[in-house]
């Protein structure tokens, strides 16, 4: 997870100068579609009739059939990456359900320079989600932990799907309505990516240092800049949490 300091309204967030990917990776998607109730099941959303639901400060606030399409559209854009979408479509509707309206997502165009983005997913071995449940809290105790090694405070304003594709399109937004902040409608490539090097805001130079990997029993593996100022490379990234990944069961 890393904290990305506005630089412009672009979606893919490329000319960030200062990020990070969580021990995993997340998303946005670009799927338009909502249903017109919020308590709504699969079985019961009218698909060629729903709209978007957008709230008086401009969010798009979701809805289960918005999951159902978002989930439709990261299998796309995960182009076999980004793990299964089941477990975290499940994970979002009963949450919705537990919490309606809960989750949010904003464009770019509404963060301004005092925004905190904290880009965020899973890294790993995506199948192992499907036989080794995510505790559900390892995303927030990341993104929690990266904005107090940046010291920006203790939480993020915004979160933001580090790849658009798979379980990773899902999962953030889960990981927002835990902590209460917007989604923003942006991501690190515009699909899936197999490598952390791959992840736009590095490719343009943003800084790779704090990025925080979590494990499900509050394992943290914290990549921070050298104390005598030396700085985090983007070839320091796969080594090292990979093979802590590895350590913790093979997803963080």
């Amino acid at each position: 997870t890393g904290v990305l300091p506005r630089e412009s309204d672009s979606a893919g967030a490329a000319a960030a100068t200062t990020s990070a990917t969580a021990a995993t990776t997340t998303t946005t998607t670009t799927t338009t579609t909502n249903a017109t109730s919020t308590d709504a099941t699969a079985d019961t959303v009218d698909y060629n009739n729903m709209k978007m639901e957008i709230d008086d400060n401009g969010r798009w606030v979701i809805s289960e059939g918005d999951l159902d399409c978002i989930a439709e559209g990261a299998a796309v854009l995960g182009t076999g990456g980004g793990g299964n979408t089941y477990t975290g479509l499940l994970r979002c509707k009963t949450a919705l359900r537990r919490s309606p309206k809960s989750m949010l997502v904003v464009a770019p165009s509404a963060l301004d320079d005092n925004s905190i983005i904290v880009p965020c997913g899973f890294l790993g071995v995506p199948t192992v989600l499907l036989e080794k449940l995510s505790r559900g809290e390892e995303m927030a105790w990341a993104a929690k932990k990266v904005v107090s090694l940046a010291g920006v405070g203790d939480v993020p304003t915004h979160l933001m799907s580090a790849e658009a594709g798979g379980t990773n399109c899902l999962e953030p937004l889960l990981c927002a309505a835990r902590l209460g902040v917007p989604l923003v409608d942006a991501d690190g490539m515009g699909r899936a990516f197999p490598k952390l090097d791959m992840f736009l805001p590095f490719v343009e130079g943003g800084a790779v240092a704090p990025t925080v990997l979590v494990g499900d029993d509050e394992q943290y593996f914290p990549l921070t800049d050298d104390d005598d100022g030396g700085k985090r490379v983007v070839a320091d990234l796969e080594p090292y949490f990979r093979t802590a990944v590895v350590g913790i069961g093979a997803v963080g």
